[in-house]
């Protein structure tokens, strides 16, 4: 996959088809070598049809020339299924162990395409994963294009990964704001 993408034309997650391809080849790449496994990339249009529901998703920070964050998201069974590839032993809830699990697999995976995109787009740093697990959540990442979003099956269940880039560092965004002290609890 090295080289599909190029200078010669401006780049943005939400658009460039070789982001899709690059998510689907990283994600079945990590799946064949860590759970000895293969997944394929579902016709489901993955962008406009995720809505998180009852489930683990994992987020991670990108940060760099461009600013954005990549995305796992399994049911919680599926997420159980992938951390039994994982780590060699049966789950049947979605425990911390399960949690970081899906974290890891997110990690390799998000990490493969920062990687590939790396070599067009400069240097990104990757974040630790940011774990969710639960229903009735809602999730936002301010400072970013569009997501573009990949629906996958595997064990004949949907899962989706993500990434949303900015086109170029903010210098209104580029700090947190100050903290506000009466916000700070006091020491006890």
């Amino acid at each position: 996959m090295r080289g599909a993408l190029t200078e010669a034309a401006p780049y943005s997650t939400s658009n460039a088809p070789e982001t899709k391809e690059i998510l689907v080849k990283s994600a079945q790449d990590v799946f064949r070598v860590m759970l000895a496994s293969d997944i394929e990339h579902d016709s489901v249009e993955a962008d406009a049809s995720f809505k998180p529901s009852p489930g683990v998703m994992a987020v991670l920070g990108l940060s760099g020339e461009r600013n954005g964050a990549g995305m796992l998201w399994f049911s919680p069974r599926l997420a159980c299924q992938a951390a039994e590839g994982l780590l060699m032993c049966e789950f049947t809830d979605t425990t911390n162990d399960v949690l970081d699990a899906v974290g890891e697999i997110a990690n390799m995976i998000i990490g493969n395409v920062k990687t590939e995109i790396e070599s067009v787009l400069g240097p990104i740093s990757l974040g630790t994963p940011t774990i969710v697990c639960g229903s009735d959540f809602r999730a936002r990442k301010t400072n970013a294009d569009a997501w573009t979003m990949v629906a996958l099956r595997w064990k004949e269940e949907l899962f989706f990964a993500g990434i949303s880039l900015s086109n170029g560092r903010s210098s209104s965004h580029s700090r947190l704001p100050a903290a506000n002290p009466a916000m700070i609890p006091a020491s006890q």
